[in-house]
């Protein structure tokens, strides 16, 4: 009768397992969260995801890494698609199934201590030193929303590894970064993370990250990866 019973719990699962819909990861290189290293794709986000989806007893579909925008657009457009670390604010909040936080994180911006000339009471004494965004991130609508102007104000790129490079060439006066995340980025660039220090806390950029779907995925692995998440979202 075990045996039984046992086959019969086996095969269901078989079942289930060939009716899952296909599941699509998208997000944007970003290390040490995600990026490549040769051709997989690893990084403290993907170790997350590896976790909460063997928790939910779901294949891990692998991560797609594209420039911000087009991930927000495949995410945007197609069924049973995942994209992550996204933020949630009430533009987006119609636009997708927030699924659970992943982290949180406040933002700062960064220059030379050397650079005695940039002295930041407020956001906007930013206009005056040279910035650079991601392409559709959250800094750059943030700093959209302050009336900055793109070209004349703050520098455009779907690369953040391109951004990294332009300031620690002094080709940007400033960059946004975390305090965790900055000191990452002078390593992998061979910089002293010591010659440089915050010049503003962007206070308005303490957020959290979330994975969300597409509005028409499957509710049933909505809810089964929603409960595998731990419930304190690890700190950029």
């Amino acid at each position: 009768m075990r045996l039984v019973v046992g086959l019969i719990y086996v095969f269901s699962c078989l079942g289930i397992a060939q009716d899952l819909p296909k599941l699509r990861l998208v997000s944007e290189v970003m290390p040490p969260y995600q990026y490549y290293d040769g051709e997989q794709v690893v990084g403290k986000n993907i170790e997350q995801l590896k976790k909460v989806f063997t928790q939910s007893n779901l294949p891990f579909p692998g991560v797609e890494l594209y420039p911000w925008a087009r991930s927000f657009k495949i995410a945007s457009e197609q069924q049973n698609t995942f994209i992550f670390p996204i933020v949630r604010t009430p533009e987006r909040e119609k636009q997708f199934t927030w699924v659970a936080p992943m982290a949180t994180a406040t933002y700062s911006l960064f220059g030379l201590k050397s650079r005695e000339d940039i002295q930041l009471k407020r956001e906007e004494d930013v206009a005056a030193f040279k910035i650079a965004v991601t392409k559709d991130d959250i800094t750059h609508k943030y700093f959209k929303k302050l009336g900055f102007e793109e070209g004349e104000h703050f520098l455009i790129s779907s690369d953040w590894l391109l951004i990294e490079k332009l300031f620690f060439n002094d080709k940007l006066g400033l960059m946004v970064s975390t305090h965790a995340h900055f000191a990452v980025q002078a390593n992998r660039n061979n910089i002293d993370v010591n010659l440089y220090e915050e010049k503003l806390t962007l206070s308005d950029l303490s957020l959290r990250y979330y994975l969300a779907a597409n509005k028409k995925t499957t509710p049933q692995l909505i809810n089964r990866i929603k409960q595998a998440f731990p419930k304190q979202p690890i700190r950029y």
